[in-house]
């Protein structure tokens, strides 16, 4: 039997099922970074924004928090239903194997700041206290970055094809590396910043000369 026979209907499924993770992640993460940088930004221009923008980004991630909960919900049901040998990495990643679980607090951890993130989202506080709307924003970007940094690749490696566990955890030059690579993102998204504002401000200069209409 030819291998890609098998193998490619097993890949286009894990796609299908992890695109619409990704969309649903990411319109957790990105509104729950602007909701904190909105806040941040007028401090250093001394313009207000209203609390529109955050009111609207924080219904955005009400709704897709939740389909992201149950996203991971359906995944590890499905995976954990079918059984079958496929299932060794998402047991692992969960789990832990043959005293093997470098992965399942990573995992876990992501799991529980992602559901608090939830709840606290949901609550009506969440409008009028701002602490608590950042603390629901930064549980959710962790909680999304470490879902997608610890539990995306790495357990489709573990165990090998030779049923091998071989544990990983990152060493001190890959955070590193990452830590620069945030670095550089927030340097672009600074200087983007700094020209949106530059506009903005010469956009209320100008208007703000402007004859009243007769």
């Amino acid at each position: 039997m030819n291998p890609d026979s098998t193998t490619a209907p097993r890949s286009a499924a894990e796609f299908c099922r992890q695109y619409p993770r990704f969309l649903a992640s990411a319109f957790v993460s990105g509104p729950a970074f602007i909701i904190i940088a909105i806040q941040i930004i007028p401090r250093v221009i001394h313009s207000d924004f209203g609390g529109g923008p955050i009111r609207t980004l924080l219904n955005i991630m009400r709704v897709t928090i939740l389909i992201n909960l149950l996203l991971v919900g359906s995944e590890v049901f499905v995976e954990f239903y079918t059984g079958g040998s496929h299932t060794s990495a998402a047991y692992y990643l969960y789990f832990g194997r043959h005293r093997h679980h470098a992965l399942v607090p990573w995992i876990w951890s992501s799991v529980a700041v992602t559901v608090s993130a939830a709840g606290l989202l949901l609550s009506p506080r969440a409008v009028a206290d701002r602490r608590l709307l950042n603390l629901a924003c930064v549980l959710a970007f962790a909680g999304i970055w470490i879902e997608k940094g610890m539990s995306l690749i790495i357990p489709g490696f573990i165990p090998s094809t030779l049923h091998e566990v071989v544990e990983y955890l990152p060493n001190v030059m890959e955070w590193k590396i990452t830590a620069g690579i945030w670095a550089l993102g927030l340097m672009i998204y600074t200087v983007a910043i700094k020209v949106t504002i530059n506009v903005i401000g010469a956009g209320r200069k100008r208007f703000s000369v402007l004859p009243p209409e007769a």
